[in-house]
């Protein structure tokens, strides 16, 4: 136990008794007070290390030891917040920052006020299906107005990881990175680990999924893994990249390694928002490897869990995965389905879910002779996926389309599709998927003069 929290145990307990006993004295209030004050710093600690559920425990009685109308409380409870969002707890969070809101702004504290905002606006993205993230982004940006007044500097850092999202929503990998500078910059610049680490996450995934080339990606994970210093949330990030760069090149034990000791941080630490959405990581090894049953059971276990805490974000996106995986075995009723559950779980912005479900979905409909239906999902995700920077999901939504016309009979019409496919996954340095690419093409090309 720390120091902190040993102290604030100990204050605590009196202030407890001295309430049980009867009306509380101004001298008992300053004692809960130091206990809020202890607790609180080792919540910080418990924050900073990533352990969500230790972080909750002591946030919450830090909180409870702090008169409700106290100046101190609110910055408590945005804390209480953004623990209880890492831990899953996604009513409690949303009940906790809208108290944070509310009693900031009727103080008149506008600081603390954008800051609890701009918790509960990232809370909104995991779990509204219907987020309007043009709506959103202005109310971010109007946020960091605010915080930059104020100097608001660990505001700042979670406002820009917010609107690293948005974009990350919108599949615009290059904005992506540029807000994340931005937020590692003021996490640094206040002493922030967690929201560093959170800073590398994103940074990672704007890596795998964005148009920097893979042996990039692999280079920058390589550098954040050496630069880790014990502190485990990095760690997970570098590991999660090197993962997906291993699993481009074929090197599919080694990026099963580096998957599965980056999720059981997540899992060991309690961060249960983390550990389902990386579930992704290890499908798209496993697709990767042509193991589409291994693929479905990683990924229902993260359908399964981020249903459980009433998550939406990744929920979408990893449902229309896991009808992928369905395709592949040809489960098509159960891949309609997932793709089902992708559609009605996905923001009307969030641009990876939308083309995962249609191309999941005309998948299905081809194998069921709905062709016209099947080529005009297909061509919808492949319109989507254009004005996006995600170059893998690109290729992908292309590859479904190419699929969806040589079902129907149509292989010459597949094969500039085909080739396009190719040419996205050689900017990207996914090897893998190239080659299967290429193998398809010639493939069909020896299909076609069959064709009538």
């Amino acid at each position: 136990m720390e120091l902190e929290e040993l102290l604030g145990y100990h204050l605590e307990q009196a202030y407890r008794y001295r309430g049980e006993l009867g009306p509380l004295t101004d001298e008992a209030r300053a004692v809960g007070a130091r206990a809020a004050t202890y607790l609180a710093r080792a919540g910080d600690k418990a924050h900073a290390r990533g352990d969500a559920p230790a972080a909750v425990n002591l946030f919450t009685r830090a909180a409870a030891a702090t008169p409700a109308g106290a100046r101190s409380r609110l910055p408590l409870l945005t804390e209480l917040g953004e623990a209880l969002f890492e831990a899953g707890d996604f009513t409690s969070a949303e009940a906790v920052l809208e108290e944070a809101i509310e009693t900031a702004e009727a103080a008149g504290e506008l600081a603390l006020a954008a800051r609890a905002r701009v918790s509960r606006l990232a809370l909104a993205m995991q779990i509204d299906s219907a987020l309007d993230v043009d709506r959103l982004q202005h109310e971010a940006e109007r946020a960091i107005e605010q915080l930059e007044r104020s100097g608001d500097q660990l505001g700042l850092a979670r406002a820009w990881l917010l609107m690293a999202n948005v974009n990350n929503f919108r599949c615009q990998g290059g904005e992506m990175g540029e807000c994340t500078t931005r937020a590692l910059r003021y996490a640094r610049s206040c002493g922030a680990p967690r929201e560093e680490a959170e800073s590398f996450f994103y940074q990672v995934a704007a890596g795998i999924s964005g148009p920097l080339p893979a042996a990039e990606g692999r280079r920058q994970c390589e550098q954040t893994l050496a630069d880790s210093r014990g502190r485990l949330l990095v760690e997970a990030a570098g590991r999660m990249g090197i993962a997906s760069a291993d699993a481009f090149e074929g090197r599919f034990e080694e990026a099963r390694g580096q998957a599965a000791a980056s999720r059981s941080i997540y899992k060991d630490l309690g961060q249960r928002l983390a550990y389902g959405r990386t579930s992704t990581i290890e499908g798209n090894i496993e697709l990767l490897a042509g193991d589409p049953e291994a693929a479905e059971r990683a990924l229902r276990e993260g359908v399964e869990l981020l249903e459980s805490i009433g998550e939406t974000a990744n929920l979408s996106t990893i449902a229309a995965l896991l009808a992928e995986a369905m395709n592949r075995q040809e489960r098509y009723d159960e891949a309609e389905r997932f793709s089902e559950l992708s559609e009605r779980a996905a923001a009307p912005e969030d641009l990876a879910s939308q083309i995962g479900w249609r191309s999941t979905r005309a998948t299905v409909l081809a194998q069921r002779g709905e062709a016209a239906k099947a080529e005009g999902l297909a061509r919808e995700a492949v319109a989507i996926a254009r004005g996006t920077d995600y170059l893998d999901m690109h290729a992908e939504a292309l590859l479904a389309l190419a699929d969806v016309l040589a079902v129907g009979g149509r292989s010459a019409q597949a094969l500039p599709i085909i080739e396009e496919a190719c040419l996205l996954y050689d900017r990207k340095g996914n090897l893998v998927m190239a080659e299967k690419a290429r193998a398809l093409l010639a493939e069909l090309r020896e299909a076609v003069p069959s064709e009538p």
